[in-house]
């Protein structure tokens, strides 16, 4: 306050001065938590040779601890299987944190022969990691961890009756770090902000008689930029084996899906080497506000390439895939919702329908 002159002859007229006031704050919770619900429906289906669909659903337990321990678990099942739980607990204000998980898992992939369907390849995996980790920068936060994993692939027949074996049960170590950093404004509709993760893990694979060890570096970089309700988000993905260990049964990434090569079937392309850059347009139709709730609605389109190759020696951007994309978006009160289709341009195309919070 600026400070008033006073006249010391003429005290009776002199202004009086603000008197301090207290200000009592009653602050409450949101009327929902603890626990957060959310759910997931997918379907996706080519009209031809497969569909595929997921329900799910995941629980997050806030407030374990003073400083913030959360527990977070999902499930789906469908064509495929998922079951997860990990925890997260601080230690108290020093920035770090210890970090828990087990997940269990069955993923179906179609085996394609002369571009033919001609079974799947079953993969039933669990998992536990443990590790410590570092996010004391709100966008930023790494984790180094150990994992182990079990599995066994079921082959279909085609491939059982030229292999000396049917099926392959596979037992995996290796340590890891992982970077996340993180300023987007919406997970599923963002306007703005970047999105960046990497990882580098080391492997050491067993499977019949074999042991081999895989080093690998999984990055993806996100980027978005608005000009009023049009929005343009790229990505790139780099995914790469840095040994060509013939052994190294894990050392795999893929391609194939809604906006991972739309149209292609979901996990058909793959190998140890994934190159992927991919451009979505959002136009943002409908505001629908009503008031203290806003569920817009998108209209969007989408540019992809991106292939996986075995050997690196082999990787050539030549035999890049090209795909595309036009869908409806809707951000509704159960999280994201699409209706889109897909065709790539080796003829594949893909309708799909997707409700719910991506996990």
């Amino acid at each position: 306050l600026r400070e008033l002159p006073v006249d010391a002859s003429n005290t009776a007229n002199a202004p009086s001065l603000p008197q301090p006031v207290e200000l009592d704050l009653d602050v409450d919770e949101k009327e929902w938590g603890p626990g957060y619900l959310d759910f997931k429906l997918t379907f996706e289906d080519n009209f031809e040779s497969f569909s595929r669909y997921q329900i799910g659903a995941s629980y997050r337990l806030t407030n374990l601890s003073p400083y913030g321990a959360e527990w977070f678990s999902t499930f789906e099942f469908g064509t495929e299987k998922y079951l997860s739980t990990e925890l997260y607990w601080p230690i108290k204000t020093s920035g770090f944190f210890l970090t828990g998980s087990a997940q269990l898992e069955r993923v179906v992939d179609e085996y394609l022969r002369n571009v033919e369907l001609s079974g799947q390849v079953i993969t039933d995996e669990a998992q536990v990691l443990l590790g410590a980790g570092w996010d004391s920068w709100d966008r930023l936060d790494v984790i180094v961890g150990a994992v182990h994993r079990t599995g066994r692939i079921d082959l279909p027949a085609v491939l059982a009756e030229a292999l000396p074996f049917s099926n392959l049960d596979y037992d995996s170590d290796g340590l890891g770090i992982i970077a996340n950093y993180d300023t987007f404004d919406h997970a599923s509709f963002p306007s703005k902000g970047v999105k960046f993760q990497v990882l580098v893990d080391r492997t050491r694979d067993q499977w019949l008689e074999f042991t081999g060890y895989a080093t690998q570096v999984d990055a993806t970089f996100n980027g978005v930029a608005s000009f009023g309700p049009n929005s343009f988000r790229g990505q790139l993905r780099y995914q790469s084996a840095l040994n060509d260990d013939p052994f190294a049964l894990l050392g795999t990434f893929s391609l194939g899906g809604f906006l991972n090569l739309s149209g292609t079937q979901r996990n058909s392309l793959s190998g140890r080497h994934v190159r992927f850059a991919s451009l979505v347009y959002t136009y943002r139709m409908l505001e629908n506000d009503f008031g203290a709730i806003r569920l817009p609605l998108y209209l969007g389109a989408s540019l992809e390439t991106g292939n996986a190759w075995a050997d690196k020696k082999d990787v050539d951007f030549g035999d890049l895939v090209e795909a595309s994309s036009v869908f409806l978006g809707w951000d509704s009160p159960l999280g994201p919702a699409y209706l889109a289709y897909g065709r790539s341009s080796g003829g594949d195309d893909s309708f799909y329908a997707y409700l719910g919070i991506v996990f």
